[in-house]
C-alpha cells in the first residue's frame, strides 16, 4: 500500500493545479450534466494515471482489510458523483448492489466493469430476502383487506424461489463479479423455515453453476439452517451486521457467544458492517466507522476479522471537507500505512 500511496502523491502534484481550475461547485451537481464535468485525470497524465491504477490492483491482491460498500441500484443515467462507481474510493474492495431487480442504467453498468479493469474493484448483486419476504408480507395484508384466503406455504414456498431466482439472474444479466447473500432472518416459525428453505436452496443451485464467481453471506450464520451451513464456508466472508450495537467489546462478545454455541461456523472471515449518519438523520446507530475499523484491526484468540463493509455508503459523498470521509478514514485506520490524508482519491 506505501507504493500506492507514493504513486498518489506523485500523480496529485502534477493534476491538482488543473482541477483546481477547471472544477466548479455546479459540476457537481447539475442534473443535466452528461460526463464528470472536468479534466479526467487519465486525459491528464495517462503514464503516471496507469502507474497509479496499476499500484491499486496490486494492493487489492494482496493481504489487507477489505472494505465493502453498500449502494442502491441506479436505473436511471448518473446525475451525481455518487451514483457513479468510478468516483468511490480507490481502495474500496466491494460494491455490493442492493435493489437490482429496480434496473441498473448501461452507463452504470459499464462503469462497474471499468472500476473492476482500472482499479480491481469488484461489484456484486445483493440477493436480499427480506425483500421478497416484505412483498409476501403486503400480499397477505391486501388479502385479508379483501377476505380473500391467505397463501398456502405451498404458494409462499413457490413464491420465494420465484423470486430469488430473479435476483440471482441479475448477477449474470450485468455481468458482476458474484452476489451477497442477505439473510436475516430466523426459523422461529414454519413459514420462516419454508422461506429459508426454498431462499437458500436456490443460491446453492446457483453457486454450483457459478464457481469461479464471489460469493459473499450478510446476515446472522447462526439461523442458517444445518443442511445449508457448508454454504457458509464456501462464501468468502461472512458479514456481521452491528445493527444497534454501539461498544466494540460487546461486538466480540456476541460473535464468540455465537461461535461457542455453532462450532461448524467458520470463524475466519467476519466482515463487520456498520451504518453512517445521514444529512436527514445525523444520530450514529451502532458503532461508528472509526470504532469499527479499529475493533476490526484488533486480534481476537477465537475468530478472524477480514474488514469493514458500510451499509449506506452513498450518504458519505456529501461532506464539506472530504467526500466519504468516513469510509477513507476506516481505510486508512484498518491499513494503517494508508493514511487518511494521502487516500483521498482523485475525484
Amino acid at each position: 500500500m506505501k507504493k500506492v500511496l507514493h504513486m498518489k502523491k506523485i500523480f496529485l502534484a502534477t493534476v491538482t493545479a488543473t482541477v483546481l481550475l477547471s472544477t466548479s461547485c455546479s459540476d457537481w451537481t447539475d442534473p443535466e450534466a452528461e460526463d464528470y464535468s472536468r479534466p479526467l485525470p487519465e486525459l491528464q497524465n495517462p503514464d503516471q494515471y496507469g502507474a497509479y491504477l496499476a499500484s491499486v490492483r496490486n494492493y487489492k491482491l494482496g493481504a489487507h482489510k477489505i472494505m465493502m460498500i453498500d449502494v442502491p441500484a441506479v436505473s436511471i443515467k448518473p446525475n451525481v458523483q455518487n451514483q457513479h462507481p468510478m468516483m468511490y474510493p480507490d481502495s474500496v474492495d466491494y460494491i455490493c448492489v442492493s435493489d437490482i431487480l429496480s434496473g441498473l442504467h448501461p452507463d452504470v453498468v459499464a462503469e462497474f466493469h471499468e472500476v473492476l479493469a482500472a482499479k480491481g474493484t469488484r461489484s456484486l448483486c445483493v440477493v436480499d430476502f427480506s425483500l421478497i419476504e416484505e412483498a409476501w408480507t403486503s400480499m397477505e395484508e391486501a388479502r385479508a383487506d379483501a377476505d380473500e384466503e391467505p397463501g398456502t406455504m405451498e404458494e409462499f414456498d413457490d413464491y420465494c424461489r420465484k423470486q430469488t431466482l430473479r435476483q440471482l439472474d441479475c448477477c449474470d444479466k450485468y455481468g458482476l463479479s458474484g452476489i451477497e447473500i442477505s439473510y436475516q432472518n430466523n426459523t422461529s416459525t414454519e413459514l420462516k423455515r419454508v422461506g429459508q428453505q426454498a431462499f437458500l436452496e436456490c443460491v446453492r443451485a446457483w453457486r454450483d453453476t457459478h464457481t469461479s464467481k464471489r460469493m459473499i453471506f450478510r446476515g446472522y450464520a447462526q439461523n442458517v439452517l444445518n443442511e445449508f451451513r457448508p454454504l457458509l464456508h464456501d462464501c468468502h466472508y461472512i458479514v456481521y451486521p452491528c445493527g444497534s450495537t454501539s461498544a466494540a467489546n460487546q461486538l466480540t462478545v456476541a460473535i464468540n457467544r455465537m461461535i461457542r454455541s455453532n462450532p461448524d461456523l467458520p470463524s475466519d472471515r467476519f466482515v463487520l458492517e456498520i451504518t453512517l449518519p445521514t444529512l436527514e438523520d445525523p444520530a450514529q446507530v451502532g458503532v461508528t466507522a472509526e470504532t469499527g475499523a479499529e475493533w476490526v484491526i484488533k486480534p481476537e484468540e477465537t475468530f478472524s476479522k477480514a474488514g469493514m463493509s458500510v451499509l449506506n455508503a452513498a450518504d458519505s459523498y456529501f461532506q464539506i471537507d472530504c467526500n466519504y470521509k468516513e469510509i477513507r478514514r476506516a481505510i486508512g485506520i484498518m491499513n494503517p500505512e494508508n493514511n487518511q490524508e494521502d487516500d483521498e482519491d482523485i475525484q
